[in-house]
Parts: C-alpha cells; structure tokens; sequence
C-alpha cells in the first residue's frame, strides 16, 4: 500500500515561525508535524510514501531522508497543484482519504467517491474529557467537565 502526503504550503499564517523553517517541520509537542504524519503512516502498515513539497523541498529532504527513519521507503516530489497532484495520486493510489489542516474536510464527497470502493467513513464522535467544554448549537455550553 502506498500513502501520498501533499505538504506543499509556505506557513504563511505561522509567520515569523516559518520565516526560518518549513511549516512542515515546526514541531509540536516535541515532535515535527510531519514526522507525526509519517509516524501514523508507518503504524498503519504503509510502507511506500511519496511527499509532495514545494519552497521548502530542500529543507524537508534533508529531514526525511530516504525515511528509513521512520521505517518507509519515502521520495520528496515537487508540488504543482493541489489538483494535478490529486491527479497523479489517483492514478497511482488504489484508495485515498485526504486530510488537510488536521480534520477531514469534505467528508460527503470523500464519502460518495468510497461507496463504489466498498469503504465507510464515519466521523468520531465527539467525548468530553476533563476541563474541557462541548458546545452545541449555537455555540451553546451542551456539557462540561
């Protein structure tokens, strides 16, 4: 199985943070939020990970290596468009489920281009834990903790 991650964007919104570095790369909890990403991809039992960049392609190589790291044979590609690189993906990819900025977006389209792939997407449902608020309609207070 093979898994394609589009890591393409210039973290202008992480500015002055990427004024030195990849947004890629900016750690969180100690940890690049790629090699998080990659991390996930190794745990599910993929193997083979092409990374899409753009600007920082360089910099990104450079941290990913070959990705023996992490257990994955990964090649770092040029990025072009989200839609010619959805394009390739397709193309290459037996299935896909595309996450950007940490959520799905478009599950019922996601979900609509599954149902001929026999496959069934159904969002997690939201559980409080402790100190932390559940809003409802209206951003109404539905439980807290």
């Amino acid at each position: 199985m093979k898994a394609l991650v589009l890591a393409g964007g210039a973290g202008t919104r992480l500015r002055p943070i990427t004024h030195t570095s990849a947004k890629q790369l900016v750690p969180v909890a100690n940890k690049a939020v790629l090699f998080s990403g990659l991390e996930s991809i190794a745990a599910a039992g993929i193997t083979d990970v092409g990374v899409i960049v753009g600007d920082t392609a360089d910099e990104i190589r450079a941290a990913v290596g070959d990705g023996s790291a992490f257990g994955l044979d990964v090649y770092v590609g040029p990025f072009t468009s989200v839609a010619e690189n959805c394009r390739i993906a397709d193309s290459e990819l037996e299935f896909s489920i595309v996450l950007r900025e940490s959520s799905i977006e478009g599950v019922g389209r996601i979900e609509e281009s599954l149902i001929g792939r026999h496959v069934e997407v159904t969002p997690a449902p939201v559980v409080p834990s402790a100190h932390r608020l559940v809003l409802g309609d209206h951003s109404k207070v539905q439980s807290h903790t």
